[in-house]
């Protein structure tokens, strides 16, 4: 039997055919509504929800960064996607957009499929979620190509595009196992790719047990999958891959460190959001009470000498991410804050200060953030204000546009929402968003 056949009868409970994918195109119906005009207003719907473009994972909290910056720092690129209900696909398009906003954002390249990242759960390294891999365009070092991932045919490789777009979108990589993420190596004449073989060689080992039936053992999730799902700890290959030639071969530790981003020897074991400057000055969060499995943490700033200095003080709680200004000599924070976490706050440490200040405060998500020259570039969105990428300065904290995905929303009408603060029977901070939204029959509001 077949490698193939047996992954097919081991899935065939029941009879089923599978679908063939929507020859058209699913981005081009979009394209259509975006070229429409004076339609006026009408209430926002589910179906408008549905359709709504974004620019990075669904999920603001620990999103990884969304934004590619050109090196000329003039640039930006993006990948915006969007759902299309009637092909049951996604309109997926790679964008390139003024740093300044002037201008329409530029499409440099289309297509693929909906790439879900992965996590571990128990002794399971890779249960699929339902959000999308991260995935932030990356220029080379002459700022003359873009890499993205793209996934054709049920495989993920990394795709270059020419921002120019006198050249056509190519395939950069074609190995056997998907890419989870990649890096320019500094020259820009190849690229270093990260994959995990043993995903592969243990789902086919699992479909070549099909033919005799699978033992019901630690392996079994019921509530993920009928069959087994692979176990245990999956090494991660670090792949050094020739533009030239499109060689392949085992990346060395240094250019393996390119993209692993391993943290310095000496840090805390439940150290996170590791950040250093160009003078090695570093800022990490660490466990401030170790002891306890879920703890507050404290900010440490570290200098090349070994002298640290610690922020425990309120200031300091609830920090998430962490960067340095572009000179480094300030470090910027991501904070959850206010009434039960649901504010975000910007921070910013000046070296040589007692503590951060607060640069910004608002009650909108701040998603996939990068910093470029004097500005963080983030997803910002809210209740009634679907995200958009914004350059937020880094000393006043004032934003400006650079791109928003669905013009054509500023035409809707949205419902109130409301924040209901309350305490628990326990007494912790809780809350609940009560969104009410008029139909277009008259009386009518569902909460």
């Amino acid at each position: 039997m077949s490698l193939a056949l047996a992954a097919a009868l081991s899935q065939s409970i029941v009879p089923h055919v599978d679908l063939p994918p929507p020859q058209e195109d699913p981005c081009a119906g979009f394209e259509e509504a975006e070229g429409l005009s004076g339609i006026g207003q009408r209430a926002f719907t589910l179906d408008d929800q549905v359709r709504m473009a974004d620019i990075g994972r669904a999920n603001p909290v620990g999103a990884a960064r969304a934004i590619g910056v050109a090196p000329d720092g003039e640039h930006i690129a993006f990948v915006v996607k969007r759902a299309n209900p009637e092909a049951n696909v996604y309109c997926q398009r790679l964008m390139i957009a003024a740093m300044d906003g002037s201008g329409a954002a530029v499409e440099v390249d289309r297509g693929g499929e909906f790439i879900r990242d992965d996590f571990r759960l128990r002794d399971f390294p890779a249960i699929m979620a339902g959000w999308d891999r991260p995935n932030p365009p990356r220029w080379s070092s002459d700022g003359s190509r873009i890499g993205y991932l793209k996934r054709l045919n049920g495989s993920t490789q990394v795709w270059l595009v020419d921002p120019d777009r006198t050249v056509p979108p190519r395939q950069a990589t074609a190995l056997p196992d998907n890419v989870d993420s990649f890096a320019w190596t500094n020259d820009g004449t190849a690229l270093i790719v990260a994959t995990r073989p043993g995903i592969r060689i243990q789902s086919e080992a699992i479909a070549r047990e099909a033919a005799e039936g699978f033992l019901f053992d630690e392996r079994f999730s019921p509530q993920f999958a009928d069959r087994p799902i692979p176990t245990g700890q999956l090494e991660t290959h670090y792949s050094y891959v020739s533009l030239a030639d499109g060689e392949v071969w085992v990346a060395s530790s240094e250019e393996a460190r390119l993209l692993s981003g391993e943290a310095p020897e000496g840090l805390p074991a439940r150290a996170r959001a590791y950040a250093e400057n160009d003078s090695g000055i570093a800022a990490w969060l660490e466990p401030s009470e170790p002891t306890r499995l879920i703890s507050p943490t404290r900010l440490v700033v570290g200098w090349p000498d070994g002298n640290q200095i610690v922020c425990e003080q309120k200031a300091c709680e609830g920090i998430r991410e962490l960067w340095w200004s572009s000179d480094g000599t300030a470090l910027l924070a991501l904070q959850a804050t206010g009434w039960a976490n649901s504010q975000t706050a910007i921070l910013r440490w000046e070296l040589g200060e007692a503590q951060p200040r607060q640069i910004l405060l608002t009650e909108d998500a701040l998603v996939g953030c990068t910093v470029a020259g004097g500005e963080l570039l983030c997803g910002r969105e809210g209740f009634g204000q679907p995200r958009r990428l914004v350059a937020i300065d880094v000393v006043t904290g004032a934003d400006r546009l650079i791109h928003d995905p669905n013009p054509r929303l500023e035409e809707r009408t949205f419902g109130t929402v409301e924040r209901l603060r309350f305490r628990n029977a326990f007494g912790p901070k809780a809350m609940r968003i009560l969104s009410c939204h008029r139909t277009t029959r008259p009386g009518n509001v569902i909460p």
